[in-house]
């Protein structure tokens, strides 16, 4: 009887963990998970197919996510499309999930590996065509976005002097009723605390009093200027009181500071129309 060598031995332990990885891929496709979009329980290995064809805007919005190199990259070994999502587990913490599609058959890969024998296999060929118009239809997508910031950006500097006194008046407004909203809250809070000077994180523009309409672009573009920096300097000042009132949870309740805290973000959301 032939003796067994090494090279037998190993390749039988190759062979049984290619085994061990095939059943653990066939067991991990077939496990429900909710899909990104719609929620609804989805099989992995059908994953693919249901976000392509229900969710289109899904898949595409992966596109932007890789550098032109990256897409290069999978063009050039014909790898399988990468899509990526996070969910929350049973403790609520993040988890990344990550599953792999072919794009000539819509297949779902829960393993890079797998799916990459897949697509360059089988459907080598309809896959990478695929691949390629995706490159393309990214390219012009951007295209667009860049004229669209361009001529937004134009439309900006061309503003009439009407027209930026119109945005100072909406940035009073508006930032009147939500910073003002916020003043009230803080200086609250702050008195629960015995804060030593509360009173001076009530919001006021005193400084923008002597801001009128002057048919000068040039000067209404300082106006918008220093209109700015005040409102900007009232935000940070009220943001470095909520690392205090975060500690404070004896005094002030988490529902309290979590309503501030979304206050005050939102209040940075903002932007004029005109």
């Amino acid at each position: 009887m032939a003796a067994y060598t090494l090279t037998q031995h190993m390749r039988d332990c190759n062979d049984s963990d290619d085994s061990k990885s095939n059943v653990s891929s066939v067991s991990s496709v077939r496990i429900a998970q909710p899909c990104p979009c719609c929620k609804k329980e989805i099989q992995a290995r059908f994953m693919f197919n249901h976000l392509r064809k229900l969710h289109p805007e899904f898949v595409k919005g992966m596109y932007g996510i890789w550098k032109r190199d990256h897409m290069d990259e999978l063009i050039k070994t014909n790898a399988p499309f990468p899509i990526e999502w996070t969910t929350k587990d049973d403790f609520d913490d993040d988890v990344s999930i990550t599953l792999w599609g072919c794009l000539g058959c819509n297949n779902t890969y829960t393993t890079e590996h797998n799916a990459m024998k897949h697509c360059q296999g089988k459907c080598k060929k309809e896959h990478n065509v695929n691949l390629r118009k995706i490159k393309k239809e990214e390219q012009l997508d951007k295209e667009k976005r860049d004229k669209k910031i361009s001529a937004e950006r134009q439309r900006w500097i061309n503003r009439t002097p009407e027209q930026i006194f119109s945005c100072i008046q909406q940035d009073l407004v508006y930032y009147g009723k939500k910073w003002g909203a916020v003043g009230d809250k803080v200086v609250r809070y702050l008195q629960r605390l015995n804060h030593e000077n509360p009173q001076k994180y009530y919001y006021n523009m005193y400084e923008s009093r002597d801001i009128v309409f002057v048919d000068d672009k040039k000067k209404m573009e300082e106006d918008e200027k220093r209109l700015n920096k005040l409102l900007l300097t009232w935000g940070r000042d009220y943001e470095d009181v909520l690392p205090l009132l975060w500690g404070a949870t004896d005094t002030i309740s988490h529902s309290e500071y979590d309503e501030l805290e979304k206050l005050i973000m939102h209040c940075q959301d903002y932007e004029c129309k005109f």
